[in-house]
């Protein structure tokens, strides 16, 4: 015997109260109705939706969305949609009106209770009952909820929450009462506490507390940032809860104290990055392109993985987890390009013997116009001295020359301070800066020597930030002159062409300038000359 082709269908069944299942309208009696119903019209079900859900609460009414928009899809293929009956479809006028658009779209309605089929045009007497259908159960919501507000608030000022409760606690559908989740209610403590420490990024916690063993009590997946941002705003923690923006004082036993709650909160609104308890080799180093925070390390998966990733302390984004040897190899680049090349060094040598000479003759130069300005007004401050001692000058010459006398020492104080940043000669730039050279000239090799937090001095010493794009690359920021040699570097990549170096003068005008002598001996940029083997 030939079959005979079924359309497809959908079941979208609902029951929103307890009292509803025990008067025959529970979602097993509404499934059989719907599947036997089927049958008899020779439709095929192969999507269900049972929903244990208010009509009347719009944000409980996903599921209904989410139908709409199933059988609205055309490559699911589907013409029929089955209900229980009109009230389980629809508890509102425009939630019907959306079932009325199915059908005037070539969709048929089903009503499993009555056995009642709507498809194609209706007569004016049909809409009108229909509407009047949802008028009426739109009324009957709203009537509800009108009845059961007052008693949720007579249970709120009683210090019973009305609702179902937060991560942590259960709600005891036989005694009506709210129990502490011994699953869930220690990783809730675990998170005010971390959290309160600013040692630990929301983020971070996620996937640590994930790690541990807490899930969601619905879904029973990881508990996403948005419910842990949602669990710490939560009053309901340390003993009180909101309903319809009024606090109360709850009876349910507390999880924490409220001291707790208000650290917890006052460090999940300040904009100060989290610290972290365990140092981290480069953390300060690399700050995220995306939303500028900063990329700090952690460790993951029971404490076994050490990754670095953005703290997302702004906006969550996407941002890649960057292992540490990654991030060794990574920055290890970027100090590989500020190395001196054998050719370039040779030319700063040169460089550097002209220009200390001309330095230096320029700075003798100032010095004799200098202290041939000193000796002058020195002399003309003496002559003023003995005026006033020789000769019985009034009260008004007394006074001008007081005057021209505090002119004249500030102009010696101002030749003073000119003198003195006069500063080094020939020789001492030549030496200092051979010695820059040579320490930059090693970095690389002392790069690999050194352990991760070596390496991370190293870094800093080089670069005022580096910047991690979308794409996981690194961007340095060097610090002069290093920013000088990574660009000549570079270009001579490309062409080989060493007139294309930056004038030597900067160079090492910059170098003489990072330069400096410590007790230990000699350091560029915080770098220990001594400590590194120089």
């Amino acid at each position: 015997m030939k079959e005979t082709k079924q359309d497809l269908a959908v079941a979208y069944l609902r029951v929103s109260t307890k009292e509803q299942e025990d008067e025959g309208y529970s979602l097993e009696n509404q499934e059989l109705s719907a599947t036997e119903y089927a049958q008899k019209q020779n439709l095929k079900i192969v999507k269900t939706w049972k929903c244990s859900e208010s009509g009347w609460r719009k944000k409980e009414r996903k599921h209904f969305e989410e139908m709409l928009d199933y059988v609205q899809n055309k490559r699911n293929n589907i013409k029929h949609v089955i209900f229980y009956s009109s009230d389980r479809a629809s508890r509102n006028l425009s939630d019907y009106i959306k079932i009325e658009q199915l059908r005037e779209n070539g969709f048929t309605i089903h009503y499993s209770k009555i056995g009642k089929r709507l498809e194609g045009n209706l007569s004016s007497g049909d809409k009108m009952y229909g509407r009047m259908l949802g008028t009426f159960d739109e009324f009957y919501s709203d009537f509800i909820s009108e009845k059961t507000a007052p008693a949720m608030i007579i249970k709120a000022r009683k210090g019973i929450y009305p609702s179902n409760t937060p991560l942590g606690y259960l709600n005891n559908k036989t005694d009506k009462t709210i129990e502490v989740d011994t699953e869930r209610a220690p990783f809730v403590k675990e998170l005010f506490q971390k959290v309160a420490s600013r040692k630990y990024s929301i983020r971070a916690l996620a996937n640590e507390l994930h790690e541990q063993g807490l899930k969601s009590k619905k879904t029973g997946a990881k508990v996403g940032k948005s419910t842990l941002y949602r669990t710490i705003n939560n009053p309901f923690y340390y003993g009180e809860f909101y309903w319809k923006g009024v606090l109360y004082k709850g009876i349910h036993e507390p999880l924490i104290s409220k001291e707790l709650w208000d650290k917890a909160n006052e460090v999940l609104k300040s904009d100060k990055p989290y610290i972290t308890g365990q140092k981290f080799a480069f953390n300060g180093i690399v700050r995220c392109g995306v939303c500028g925070c900063t990329v700090s390390g952690g460790r993951y998966k029971k404490n076994q993985y050490l990754y670095y990733h953005c703290t997302q302390s702004k906006e969550p984004h996407k941002s890649p987890f960057i292992s540490e040897e990654e991030m060794i190899e990574k920055l290890g680049k970027i100090v590989s390009d500020v190395i001196i090349p054998t050719d370039i060094a040779e030319w700063l040598k040169k460089g550097i013997k002209i220009y200390a000479i001309k330095r230096d003759k320029s700075n003798k130069s100032i010095t004799e116009l200098l202290l041939k300005e000193q000796k002058k007004i020195r002399t003309t401050l003496e002559n003023m001295y003995n005026m006033e001692i020789e000769n019985d000058l009034s009260e008004t010459k007394k006074e001008f020359y007081r005057k021209k006398e505090a002119e004249y020492e500030d102009k010696l104080k101002e030749i003073d301070t000119k003198l003195n940043k006069i500063g080094k000669n020939a020789e001492q730039i030549e030496q200092e800066v051979e010695v820059s050279i040579q320490l930059i000239s090693n970095l690389s090799k002392w790069y690999k020597q050194g352990n991760p937090f070596e390496k991370g001095e190293i870094v800093k010493a080089l670069v005022n930030e580096v910047t991690l794009t979308k794409d996981n690359e690194f961007v340095p920021h060097y610090k002069t002159p290093f920013d000088i040699f990574a660009f000549t570097k570079k270009n001579l990549e490309k062409n080989k062409d060493i007139k294309n170096i930056p004038n030597v003068e900067e160079v090492v005008e910059n170098l003489s300038k990072k330069e400096k002598n410590t007790r230990k001996g000699v350091s560029l940029n915080g770098l220990d000359f001594k400590k590194w083997g120089g």
